[in-house]
This record gives C-alpha cells, structure tokens and sequence, in this order.
C-alpha cells in the first residue's frame, strides 16, 4: 500500500503514463461525451430544483447549500451535522467538507470548527 493524497496521486500518474495511456480506439473520447452529457443532466435537475425550492418553508435542504456556495470562500471547510447535502455544495479542494459522521455527529460543529480554524496558518 502507497499512502498519499490522491489528487496529487492521480496527477503524477497521469503524468507519468504521458501518452501510453491513451486507446487508439477512441473509447475515451466517448465517456467523455457521455459524462459530459451527465453532467449537463445533473446541473439542469439541479437547476429546476433550486427554483422550486427558493420560496419554501421550512427551507429546503438544497436551498440552504445554495445560499452557502454563495457566501463561501474557496478555501472554507464546512461542518455539517445535519442537513446540507453535499451533492448540493460546491467543493473544490481536498478535506473542505466535514459530515455525515457515523458517531451522529450533533455537537461535533463547533469543537470540530475551532479546531480547524487553529490549524490554518492565518489564524496563529
């Protein structure tokens, strides 16, 4: 077993394998046509459910992860205990979201945010 970040991991792979590993076949360029045809599914579901969602009470879930996105910075980590799903958050880098815990989690937010935020080097 090889320990590390997996992003890193999978970069230096990648660069590593340089162009061996591409098929000759094309079969790559068709799972990329139909990821990519999943995705723009994804985002217009995702899109109709948000302006379904926007005016309901109580606020729903994918509502509440919206107003997040809007108001977070690229390098926030946010600690859900509860109810922000994370399909609904844009995540970008690595070790951003804390959730889904399987000791329940409930009261974990606060102890689990300060900890975080002494570890950043712009909190010392």
């Amino acid at each position: 077993m090889i320990a590390g970040d997996p992003c890193a991991a999978l970069r230096l792979l990648r660069e590593a394998l340089g162009s061996t590993a591409r098929p000759k076949n094309g079969a790559a360029d068709g799972r990329r046509k139909t990821i990519a045809a999943a995705r723009e599914d994804m985002a217009q579901r995702k899109k109709k459910l948000l302006e379904s969602a926007k005016d309901q009470t109580p606020i729903h879930p994918a509502w509440l992860a919206h107003c997040i996105n809007q108001i977070k910075t690229e390098d926030a980590i946010v600690i859900s205990e509860l109810g922000v799903p994370l399909p609904h958050l844009t995540m970008t880098k690595p070790r951003s979201y804390m959730g889904g815990l399987l000791s329940g989690g409930l009261g974990f937010g606060l102890g689990a945010g300060l900890a975080q935020n002494s570890r950043r080097p712009s909190a010392r």
